[in-house]
């Protein structure tokens, strides 16, 4: 599967609950490097870590119809050009939206959220992921500063209260899990974005730069800016190398 810049969490919801969209755009930064020796010469191979950001996020009206998400979602998809991914709880009423998203040759990736410990994939494509699993990359991605979450984002204070609600409890067998705190507690929005984190993080860019032609003109300077970043650490590497060879 390609790299793509952006991955979409969908977190669909049912009668009382609201179906949420959160968009990630994520880019490999280089944290560091590695020493590394090829016919007798040292260089420096450079680390990357996706980092991601929240780019938007929504919720969709309470009571719209499933056939409405699924034109409203195969036109953001659209939108994006081949440059996304698009990852769905496929929980309950998800299976027949799956469905109706491929009927719209809408490329997705099918969850579906358990209570158990392990991550498996069915003969069918849908990945069986623990809810606890999800939140725990969300967790991750936050405590490393890799996650940001603008001010500027309209959903901004809603994602943020909701990851504070998220606490983790203990079932009456004794295991942990992820749920909010209160009951009343909405999660669709962490859900979405959990989705999102925890395709990034199972798929990794391993620094593999973002070549689908850019949307806006600033993607364009985005662009050529990595492309400079990228020569110049390799250029650094080079002239370490050549330091060192010369002592």
């Amino acid at each position: 599967m390609s790299v793509t810049r952006y991955i979409l969490g969908l977190d669909l919801g049912q009668a009382a609950d609201y179906t949420a969209i959160v968009a990630l755009e994520r880019k490999p930064e280089v944290v560091g490097h590695v020493e590394q020796w090829e016919r007798s010469h040292r260089f420096l191979r450079p680390q990357y870590e996706d980092k991601y950001r929240v780019v938007a996020a929504e919720r969709l009206p309470l009571h719209t119809s499933y056939s409405a998400i699924v034109d409203y979602v195969a036109k953001r998809v659209a939108s994006l050009r081949d440059d996304c991914e698009l990852v769905v709880d496929a929980t309950g009423v998800g299976r027949p939206v799956v469905d109706m998203l491929s009927d719209k040759e809408v490329p997705l990736i099918p969850v579906l959220i358990t209570g158990g410990n392990n991550e498996t994939v069915d003969a069918l494509g849908y990945y069986h992921v623990p809810k606890g699993s999800l939140v725990v990359h969300v967790n991750n991605v936050l405590a490393q500063g890799r996650l940001t979450i603008p001010k500027a984002l309209t959903m901004h204070q809603q994602i943020v209260s909701e990851l504070q609600a998220f606490r983790a409890k203990k079932t009456k067998a004794g295991k942990d899990t992820m749920e909010a705190w209160r009951d009343s507690d909405h999660d669709d929005l962490v859900l979405a974005l959990a989705l999102a984190c925890w395709w990034g993080e199972n798929h990794k860019t391993e620094g593999v730069p973002f070549t689908e032609n850019p949307r806006k003109p600033e993607d364009v300077a985005a662009y050529q800016q990595e492309r400079l970043e990228r020569m110049r650490d390799e250029r650094i590497g080079r002239a370490e190398t050549e330091e060192w060879w010369q002592r």
